[in-house]
């Protein structure tokens, strides 16, 4: 905040007609106290899989109600802004990652024209952070859609966002195996260089499912889920080394088991042609399987277990996480919350104010760091039609007051008919 006032001085003391100009501008600026921060938006190339259909208006007239107010200074998105993962197995991908991004664009061309007003007009500064489903939309493609946008990163399909040295801002799937970039696993297969986790793989398994069970719903002609065939795997007989692909064996079992398929295990069903995939999978390319030698192994992320101390150094974790623990608990919104405490508030005093988006259950929670100082957590939450049995249309709000040491943090749920209802807030002093 202050730099932005100095900035704006300094322009001013060229001429003594731009002074005068440079004062309305501090003045400006120094009423825009205010940060705005949204998640998970999941705009989708699609209207026919997407999550993003019936709160397109809402979310638009939300972004323009942004541009139009005078104390919002920032904007932040903090990731999954766009969805490049939620499409069925039998989607063909466009040649280009560019061209299905345009897609997205066009199906979701008023949330797109929004953000770029905001942009244009220059009083709020709009940054971007990527998320997962989004890890592919690197910095090129992101200048070339939404220009003079503002891009947090610091590894490639991550970032964190600091507007002040207390603040820190990120999507969340940093800490996640099947959510956090893998720039490990595959290489043989992608030509040495792909991110994208294993989740990609799994949100795919759940579109292609939920899309499934709709059909059968609708009509009864409809495909049944096949029986998938068993594999009598007894932990006992694995050797020690073998114990990380049991945990991600078990992991695909729960997973099949509560998102059934009407596609046989061993049917090439799954397209690709994104991030260096090319060829077509089947379920039990994704699934380890059982040899006769009596091993488990598995054609795609093999070692993901293996492998995740050393991913979890690549993606600048600073407190590293269980992998198994994060397979058994990777799911669920507890283990992503817990980062806050784990990698700020109980590693550093600096933070007092962590944000994330990620898991789609808002939340603000008030606590205290390692120095007993009172410290803020909370989750911006999704703007996605349907949120299971949480509210949709979250987002979060960070103000300083001019001339005062406090923050004002608040939770709000945006409405229909275009105002915000206050779900919690909490202050904190600086």
């Amino acid at each position: 905040m202050k730099s932005r006032v100095i900035a704006a001085l300094l322009v001013g003391l060229i001429t003594a007609s731009g002074f005068m100009a440079g004062c309305a501008v501090q003045k400006e600026t120094q009423a825009r106290t205010k940060i705005v921060i949204i998640s998970d938006i999941h705009m989708g190339a699609s209207d026919v899989f997407g999550q993003l259909k019936q709160n397109i208006k809402p979310t638009t007239d939300f972004l323009l109600q942004i541009k139009a107010s005078e104390d919002v200074g920032e904007l932040v998105l903090a990731g999954d802004l766009f969805d490049q993962w939620v499409v069925p197995f039998d989607f063909q991908m466009p040649p280009t990652l560019a061209e299905f991004d345009d897609m997205v664009v066009k199906n979701n061309q008023s949330i797109v024209d929004a953000i770029n007003s905001i942009i244009e007009e220059g009083k709020i500064r709009v940054t971007y952070v990527p998320g997962n489903h989004d890890i592919l939309f690197d910095t090129t493609e992101v200048d070339r859609i939404f220009p003079g946008i503002n891009q947090a990163r610091d590894v490639e399909g991550l970032g964190t966002f600091r507007p002040t040295t207390t603040i820190a801002i990120e999507h969340g799937h940093r800490y996640v195996i099947g959510a956090a970039p893998d720039t490990l696993s595959n290489l043989d297969i992608t030509g040495k260089k792909s991110i994208l986790p294993m989740g990609y793989f799994f949100t795919r398994t759940l579109t292609t499912s939920v899309i499934e069970q709709s059909m059968a719903s609708a009509s009864p002609t409809a495909p049944k889920p096949a029986l998938l065939p068993l594999q009598t795997i007894d932990p006992a007989k694995l050797d020690r080394s073998q114990m990380g692909t049991y945990a991600y064996y078990m992991f695909w079992q729960g997973v099949l088991k509560n998102f059934p398929l009407t596609e046989n295990a061993s049917d090439n069903v799954i397209k690709t042609g994104i991030d260096g995939y090319t060829q077509i999978y089947s379920v039990n390319d994704i699934v380890p399987q059982l040899g006769k030698d009596g091993k488990l192994s598995v054609t795609l992320y093999e070692n993901i277990v293996e492998n995740w101390p050393e991913q979890q150094l690549l993606n600048k974790v600073s407190v590293p996480i269980d992998a198994v623990e994060n397979l058994n608990n990777g799911v669920g919104n507890q283990l992503v919350d817990e980062q806050a405490h784990t990698q700020y508030f109980d590693r550093e005093a600096g933070t007092r104010m962590v944000v994330f988006g990620h898991t789609h259950v808002p939340m603000l929670v008030l606590s205290k760091n390692l120095k007993g100082e009172d410290v803020i957590y909370a989750n911006c939450g999704t703007w996605i039609d349907k949120n299971s049995s949480y509210p949709t249309c979250t987002y979060v709000t960070i103000d300083s007051k001019t001339g005062s040491s406090e923050y004002e943090v608040g939770l709000y749920q945006y409405n229909a008919d275009g105002t915000s209802t206050l779900i919690k807030d909490a202050m904190i002093a600086d």
